[in-house]
């Protein structure tokens, strides 16, 4: 025989969990030889992250937060082996994700870093095997609203120094501007490439992502001063996401060796204007469209 118990919480009372190891004691009392399975339920309130944790055969955490009236408390999580793909991929897909995360951002800033430091803990799995786009998948946290600046530094000991500065940036506008990275930074390494204007043109390089929560305080201008950081480093930024570049003092020069070569096709392939935009215009390669 299989009896399957699945209790909710008896408020103020028993959690699931020790209510449905209760009610198979109960049963096995009465049916020695039954094969009981104990499945804690929740709706939503009090008790999901235990009945979560239990299903997932994870364990609980406690960690120092700042509570409501900004007074130090403890908080307890979960965290399970499948956290990646179960949790995490769960909380990601409710409608109201965003919304609580970038209230969170806005109306309190230095919020971002514990609440970070969590979502980092529950991505953590034993190991990263896999298909690469697989691996390297977030899940549906990507559908989380947020923007993102990408630079990409060579790697020939600057980028070691890359770390230390967005490290050193970060501090100068936490504590000067009280702005906070709202996401965790990514890095990944990539081979040289052989095109004109890749951001890994003639170099092995490591891409930094720093992305920002939507309505974070601040989000543009500490990723304008990662930039400015990193630019003194030879760092080259994604021209597809938020970036600061300008033709001001042949800056495209100095970054791309073989910018004029790209240029001079550009040129003939844009003779229409059909490339020209508000980011060609800003970085001075449009095609004039005025004729005499």
């Amino acid at each position: 025989m299989k009896v399957v118990v699945a209790p909710n919480a008896f408020k103020g009372s028993l959690t699931a969990t020790q209510a449905a190891h209760a009610m198979a004691l109960g049963v096995r009392d009465v049916f020695p030889q039954a094969d009981v399975v104990q499945v804690p339920v929740a709706d939503g309130g009090d008790g999901t992250v235990e009945a979560l944790v239990s299903a997932l055969h994870g364990d609980h955490r406690t960690a120092g937060v700042e509570g409501p009236l900004g007074d130090p408390v403890q908080a307890t999580y979960g965290l399970t082996d499948h956290g990646r793909m179960g949790v995490v991929e769960l909380a990601s897909t409710f409608p109201l994700t965003p919304n609580v995360l970038n209230l969170i951002a806005d109306v309190k800033p230095s919020l971002s870093p514990p609440m970070m430091e969590r979502a980092m803990r529950a991505l953590i799995k034993k190991e990263y095997d896999g298909i690469s786009y697989k691996v390297l998948n977030i899940g549906a946290a990507n559908l989380l609203p947020a923007y993102s600046t990408e630079i990409g530094v060579p790697m020939d000991g600057r980028h070691i120094e890359a770390a230390e500065a967005l490290i050193r940036v970060a501090a100068e506008c936490r504590n000067v501007g009280d702005v906070y990275q709202s996401s965790p930074i990514s890095f990944r390494f990539v081979r040289a490439s052989g095109a004109y204007m890749s951001m890994m043109q003639g170099r092995d390089t490591m891409m930094i992502e720093l992305i920002q929560l939507n309505r974070s305080d601040g989000g543009y201008e500490l990723n304008a001063a990662y930039e400015k950081a990193l630019n003194k480093l030879g760092g080259r930024p994604h021209w597809g996401q938020v970036n600061t570049l300008t033709a001001s003092e042949g800056l495209l020069e100095t970054m791309y060796p073989h910018y004029h070569d790209w240029l001079e096709v550009y040129s003939r392939l844009n003779a229409s204007c059909v490339f020209n935009s508000p980011f060609t215009e800003r970085v001075g390669i449009s095609t004039p469209r005025f004729t005499r």
